[in-house]
């Protein structure tokens, strides 16, 4: 399931706090979603420092989705998603 059609799923979204250490940049991680639409794992995949992909990560533990249904049943899925930090 790609990062886009996974958003359009996101029931419950928990912004990061950004850590004292600033810095900006993405955090890229695959996600597994449960059949319940909870996050069982996290990867990171790519980040430009330690500080933001862990404040990236405790935030997406707390992402409910809407679970995804094949043949109407709920499926597990794998996806991407993307944490943008910026400072305004």
């Amino acid at each position: 399931m790609t990062g886009e059609a996974l958003q359009g799923r996101l029931m419950k979204e928990v912004p990061p706090v950004y850590p004292a250490s600033g810095g900006q940049g993405e955090v890229r991680m695959s996600v597994i979603i449960t059949k319940e639409g909870t996050v069982r794992d996290i990867t990171v995949m790519t980040t430009p420092s330690a500080e933001l992909a862990a404040a990236a990560m405790k935030a997406v533990w707390q992402w409910q989705f809407r679970p995804t249904q094949v043949n109407g049943s709920p499926v597990e899925v794998m996806s991407t998603v993307t944490v943008n930090f910026a400072r305004k």
